[in-house]
């Protein structure tokens, strides 16, 4: 089995946050990872590497959340928006008189 840290898999550092984050995933699938020691001018101790199936499939899961989390900000983006429109042209009611209770 191939075994990739981060660096090996994407090309370039990750970081501290973002390998932590694999690491949580790993956890959250019942994913062994390996620990391998590096020594270059960037960075001297241990890394995390995984299988690259195990790495496909957490940047495949990571886009789509990413995607959606984005679609939702736009979204309520959008809605902030328009309350602020109604509030501007006093179209805005916190209450729908139709639909008392009492």
């Amino acid at each position: 089995m191939e075994l990739l840290s981060l660096y090996d898999y994407l090309g370039h550092p990750a970081g501290k946050e973002f390998g932590k984050l694999v690491a949580d995933y790993a956890k959250i699938r019942k994913t062994e990872s390996y620990l391998r020691k590096i020594s270059n001018p960037g960075y001297e101790g241990y890394v995390n590497c995984y299988s690259r199936e195990f790495l496909d499939e957490f940047f495949q899961t990571y886009e789509l959340i990413r995607v959606f989390n984005q679609n939702e900000e736009e979204k309520y983006k959008r809605l902030i928006e328009e309350l602020n429109t109604q509030l501007e042209k006093g179209e805005f009611q916190f209450f729908d008189n139709s639909d008392k209770v009492f």
